[in-house]
């Protein structure tokens, strides 16, 4: 049988749930061009690339544009996680001290960049992750740094923990 060597996990949705705080920080900076984000078109959103988000939150604004404005956005909801917290998921954080015992321990998600981040240090999780990547980091989605991510650390049968 192969050996485990790494598990890598999902984010929002699958260790925590930013909806709240992702919706005030981006109202507050969309506020400023008259948009407003609901609740229901965030959760829509959820799990899909950035580039998603700027077309689906200003599809009348040019790509380039929206991606400047995104940057923007993404800025202030790293702040905002970092100073106020998130919704993490009972016991994550022993969880992982837990796991990464046995396995190394690895963050995946089409966020933008810096959100990995943030959330890591809010919930305490920085000793117990080996690496992350993100859809901020490079432009690729899910499932491209999935690949990436299993190259780059030579995972071999790594399990892939997420919500979709």
């Amino acid at each position: 049988m192969a050996q485990l060597k790494g598990l890598v996990f999902d984010m929002d949705g699958t260790l925590w749930d930013s909806t709240e705080k992702i919706l005030e920080s981006w109202n507050n900076v969309l506020g400023k061009y008259d948009i407003t984000l609901s609740l229901e078109k965030l959760q829509s959103l959820m799990g899909k690339t950035m580039d998603d988000w700027a077309l689906a939150v200003m599809p009348e604004v040019p790509l380039t544009v929206s991606r400047e404005v995104l940057g923007h956005l993404e800025a202030e909801e790293n702040i905002e996680i970092r100073t106020n917290g998130t919704n993490l998921y009972p016991d994550v954080r022993e969880t992982f001290e837990l796991l990464s015992k046995d396995y190394d321990l690895y963050i995946l998600s089409n966020c933008g960049q810096g959100y990995i981040e943030a959330v890591m240090a809010y919930g305490g999780l920085d000793p117990y992750v080996k690496g992350h990547l993100c859809f901020g980091d490079n432009g690729l989605d899910k499932q491209d740094n999935l690949r990436k991510m299993v190259s780059d650390y030579h995972l071999q049968n790594p399990v892939y923990v997420g919500d979709t």
